[in-house]
């Protein structure tokens, strides 16, 4: 088994069956992803499909290598957390795509279904689309100091979200209320870093939904500006309430 030792080409479809948890954790077995990211004149889609059934999740926490695009479809959940790479000659891999060689291969889209990521760097270096109806689920932790509890996902490539008009939305799971246990002021769950000049893509499309044992009344989305360039999108819960309407 090696880091690229399960190859997909392109029309290649994987199926999670429902009702189905599997996880891709096993040392040194990761995906390598190749073939056309565009569909060809003869009817060939090119990219490699992962299709979830309902009430699944497919996790992979190994390395993908992407040569090609990947198409997430199905009902079910589509976590990623390993380490990503990105061919840009035969047998010659890179940590970041390379502009003009790996354009048009470093793309994932969310179709159907949810997108969790497992890591900060989970799409770091990808173009992320998501279509109508797909939704992002982020979990909530109990650690803001680093990793995905600090940043979301971190992602510095020149495309990094395509979100469709209607916006997505985003859940935010919290089990075993760690927020609650937080300070108030840092009872907020990351999305995502991008460039300052690429947060208009997600700007105003995205709608929060808190799942907790704790009633929440519900989550807003705001941004922070880091300073840097950056900017990081939140999730920030809204504690329970009394509502009068006076008419």
């Amino acid at each position: 088994m090696t880091v690229n030792g399960l190859h997909f080409d392109c029309n290649t479809v994987l199926h999670i069956p429902s009702n189905s948890v599997i996880t891709v954790d096993q040392v040194n077995l990761g995906f390598y992803l190749t073939g056309n990211a565009e569909a060809k004149p003869q009817g060939n889609r090119g990219f490699v499909e992962f299709d979830i059934g309902t009430n699944s999740v497919f996790a992979l926490e190994e390395q993908l290598t992407f040569n090609n695009a990947l198409r997430k479809t199905g009902p079910g959940t589509f976590a990623l957390g390993g380490a990503l790479k990105f061919q840009t000659a035969k047998g010659i891999y890179s940590d970041t795509p390379v502009a003009g060689v790996t354009d048009g291969t470093n793309l994932l889209t969310i179709a159907e279904g949810v997108f969790r990521p497992l890591s900060s760097t989970a799409v770091d270096g990808l173009e992320v689309r998501f279509e109508d109806g797909a939704g992002l689920e982020i979990e909530a932790t109990d650690d803001v100091a680093d990793g995905i509890g600090r940043y979301g996902m971190v992602n510095s490539w020149s495309t990094p979200f395509v979100l469709p008009e209607g916006g997505i939305t985003v859940t935010v799971t919290d089990p075993g209320d760690k927020l609650k246990k937080l300070p108030k002021a840092l009872r907020k769950v990351a999305i995502a870093t991008l460039s300052m000049d690429k947060a208009p893509a997600l700007r105003g499309k995205m709608t929060g939904v808190m799942v907790s044992e704790f009633p929440y009344a519900g989550a807003t989305i705001e941004e922070s500006d880091n300073g840097d360039g950056t900017v990081t999108f939140y999730a920030v819960p809204q504690g329970p309430g009394l509502i009068l309407v006076i008419q």
